[in-house]
């Protein structure tokens, strides 16, 4: 990533950052100084996450607000896991990103979550309310609905295959699939605009579902890294012959 930054206007390099706030709330649970674990890559360096931990400072202000209710002893939500309460929080203020196509890839994330979670755990039989981030149109509908897609088809084509998908225990098949879905929400989300803001945005998202699966499996990720690459050049030769048409 520190090789597209540079090349990005202020506005477009602070949304690239803002894709890492996951990692951020990791570190502002966990990161207190030089041995504990720092998780890369993030929107806010260790300084950053020291200071603010400690005193007001120039972060995101749901970060603010969870650093001084721990500081105070007067936390919003003291009855849930710091990062429980921290995820509701960055929510709650989630307007305070600028960027479009960030907050829409926060909000697809959240309600799929919600989903995932509620369809792979009432398929094993197991409690599903209390693990879902209580916010959103896709936690209503689960809350109020009836499994086993909780009125939920319309807003979601693909839930019957998750249906299905979960009755099996292959884990490693989930992820493969869920990762699959979110690609194609992103590629939707974009469309045809190639090397557009929200394009770039994307392939670095997928970038780093490519590692995190290199980590797991060096053949998956090499496989999803083809896959990207292969995108992009389909992409490339659309926007190519786009223009030649557009020029006749």
């Amino acid at each position: 990533m520190a090789l597209i930054e540079p090349e990005l206007v202020h506005e477009d390099a602070l949304a690239l950052r803002q894709l890492f706030l996951f990692n951020d709330m990791r570190n502002a649970v966990s990161y207190r100084g030089p041995k504990d674990p720092f998780v890369l890559p993030s929107c806010y360096d260790k300084d950053t996450i020291i200071e603010a931990s400690e005193n007001y400072s120039d972060v995101l202000p749901f970060l603010n607000d969870f650093f001084e209710g721990v500081r105070t002893n007067a936390r919003r939500y003291p009855e849930l896991p710091l990062i429980d309460e921290l995820t509701i929080l960055f929510y709650d203020q989630l307007s305070d990103i600028q960027s479009e196509f960030v907050r829409d890839y926060y909000l697809h994330e959240r309600d799929f979550r919600n989903l995932t979670i509620a369809l792979s755990r009432e398929s094993q039989g197991f409690p599903y309310r209390e693990r879902l981030i209580p916010l959103g149109d896709a936690y209503d509908a689960i809350m109020a609905g009836t499994p086993p897609d909780f009125g939920l088809s319309a807003d979601f084509p693909f839930i019957d295959e998750l249906i299905r998908l979960f009755k099996t225990t292959d884990l490693t098949a989930h992820e493969e699939v869920m990762e699959r879905l979110r690609w194609q929400w992103l590629d939707e989300r974009v469309g045809a605009e190639l090397f557009s803001t929200e394009f770039i945005l994307s392939y670095v998202i997928k970038y780093q579902s490519v590692e995190r699966w290199q980590t797991l499996s060096q053949e998956k990720g090499d496989e999803l890294f083809g896959e990207l690459l292969n995108s992009v050049r389909r992409s490339a030769r659309f926007s190519l012959e786009f223009s030649d048409v557009g020029e006749k």
